[in-house]
């Protein structure tokens, strides 16, 4: 079957207001990999693709979900079960205070503008990492898969692929003399995928020029560069206190990379921070926020700092 043809039909299915092109990128959902799982039944897709691969192939997917289960049926065996996310070392974020109007730009980006690569800098403690979790809470549906991995400790390049090939789709088995970054780009090509790299400063130099990665780790030069600039249906999210040399050049080269600094809280979300750790005299609150930078992360430790030794009096 004309894989590129159905594709093209099932986005015109969930999108039809856009103008789909034959190569993809194509409608949320809507892969070479959703494509095969759904005519193999060896693993199994999102409801909105299966139903938008029913509708063109002319398929009563209301009857085939009210089948009872039939091991041989490949449709029976492919709908509307959702992938695992690998949500790896993220933390749990239970409180997220602000940070909305940033949340819907970088969202605006990943899903509606399909940005590959989305550098997420700042100092430490700013709330970069809090952030990309909810972000990517907000729109893991968007995607097949989604991968987490902080590369503190350490993550030597090798290493870091060979832990994301383990959890993406793959239509060959792998060739020990392919070059592993070409496998991973064949998988982000296949499938919609999302990956969360944390921590991407433990890569780079301290006190050298700033971007310089740290001897043996210039590999991961080339992987943003190959991200960043091939064709591909998946996202990129790297998190660190100052982007690699390669994200300026390639925000330069092309609109699919950007990088976004973040800064203090705003007033509102740092009193918020203040009110939940029981501090008082919310007059004087605003002077302490200015005095930490708005830096969520400091003003939890001084906050617990003043309630220990001052009974949570601010003034």
């Amino acid at each position: 079957m004309d894989d590129s043809r159905w594709l093209i039909a099932a986005s015109q299915v969930l999108e039809p207001a856009r103008n789909w092109e034959e190569g993809g990128p194509f409608a949320v959902g809507i892969s070479d990999g959703t494509w095969g799982r759904f005519r193999t039944g060896k693993k199994p897709i999102k409801e909105r693709a299966f139903k938008a691969y029913c509708q063109v192939l002319g398929l009563p997917w209301k009857e085939i979900i009210a089948r009872p289960p039939n091991p041989n049926s490949i449709q029976n065996s492919a709908l509307n079960t959702k992938d695992p996310a690998d949500w790896g070392d993220a933390p749990d974020i239970s409180y997220f205070y602000g940070r909305t109007a940033e949340l819907s730009a970088l969202e605006q980006w990943i899903v509606t503008e399909r940005i590959r690569l989305v550098a997420l800098l700042g100092v430490g403690g700013i709330g970069k990492t809090a952030l990309a979790v909810k972000l990517a809470q907000r729109v893991e549906e968007e995607f097949d898969y989604l991968i987490w991995r902080s590369l503190r400790p350490t993550l030597s390049l090798p290493n870091l692929i060979a832990e994301l090939l383990q959890c993406l789709p793959q239509q060959d088995s792998p060739d020990r003399q392919t070059d592993p970054i070409a496998q991973l780009m064949k998988c982000l090509h296949s499938a919609r995928c999302l990956l969360v790299l944390d921590a991407a400063e433990s890569v780079l130099q301290e006190g050298s020029l700033a971007g310089c990665y740290r001897e043996g780790y210039e590999g991961y030069g080339e992987l943003l560069r190959r991200i960043g600039l091939e064709r591909h249906q998946s996202c990129l999210i790297l998190i660190g206190q100052e982007p690699p040399r390669e994200i300026s050049l390639l925000e330069q080269e092309t609109e699919c990379v950007r990088s976004h600094f973040l800064k203090g809280l705003p007033d509102e979300a740092a009193r918020g921070i203040l009110r939940a750790k029981g501090l008082s005299e919310e007059p004087s609150w605003d002077d302490l926020s200015e005095r930490y930078g708005y830096n969520p992360f400091y003003l939890k430790i001084v906050s617990a700092t003043v309630r220990e030794m001052f009974a949570g009096n601010a003034g």
